[in-house]
């Protein structure tokens, strides 16, 4: 069974991958502090939907969540 720990673990290696990105963008800190935020709590509620899935579905859900989070953030 997928825990919280091990999704949230994936969320921020994944967001520190961003992060200069978004800091050579502009960013400002407060902004990508809320951006984290906003994306671990979306990411909560779609794990509370989805942690019966295998760990493969759950990465595809992860990745195509990730993607539309950074996309506009």
């Amino acid at each position: 069974m997928l825990t919280w720990e091990d999704i949230q673990k994936q969320y921020d290696v994944l967001f520190v991958a961003n992060l200069n990105e978004m800091v050579s963008n502009g960013r400002s800190a407060g902004s990508i502090i809320d951006t984290y935020q906003e994306g671990l709590l979306s990411l909560y509620d779609r794990w509370n939907e989805a942690k019966y899935l295998h760990i493969d579905e759950f990465m595809y859900e992860f990745i195509s969540f990730s993607v539309r989070v950074y996309r506009y953030a």
